[in-house]
């Protein structure tokens, strides 16, 4: 069952895994919950436009009750000014995927590899690894952060 208690060190100290979740008393949404195994993690639900969220703050250890209820205050106010704070994550994670495939040598492998197959099987893996030995302090670098000037070096 859910207790309702302001969420402090001492409200952590005494949460058992049977209780599974303690609501906040000062923030309206906030709240931790708790493993099976043991592990607390806090969480703000919110509503916006018709929907209903929760949004992970962090996990026990990694952030205490205090700075937790600071960041569930501070994403409440963004939430009251009608802004989705789930939208930036999704976003983040979406860059971090796109940014993935930007790699030279993931883009030779995953992209430039294929389509020379495709073309002419016999050379392709030859053109791949020439291009691999002629830019190796590149491999590891994003397509677009690579310059003609560092090339020309």
């Amino acid at each position: 069952m859910a207790i309702r208690r302001k969420i402090s060190i001492s409200t952590i100290k005494e949460l058992k895994i049977e209780d599974q979740r303690i609501n906040d008393t000062e923030i309206s949404g906030f709240h931790a919950r708790i493993s099976k195994t043991g592990r607390i993690t806090y969480y703000l639900f919110y509503r916006l436009h018709g929907q209903q969220y929760n949004y992970k703050i962090g996990t026990h250890g990694d952030l205490t009750p205090v700075q937790a209820r600071d960041i569930a205050k501070l994403r409440s106010a963004d939430v009251a000014m009608g802004k989705d704070i789930q939208e930036e994550r999704k976003e983040a994670k979406a860059e971090t995927k796109r940014r993935y495939h930007l790699r030279l040598d993931r883009y030779l492998e995953e992209n430039y590899f294929p389509f020379l197959e495709a073309r002419n099987p016999k050379t392709s893996r030859k053109t791949v690894n020439e291009i691999k030995s002629a830019f190796k302090e590149f491999l590891d670098t994003d397509i677009d952060k690579i310059t003609p000037f560092q090339i020309e070096k």
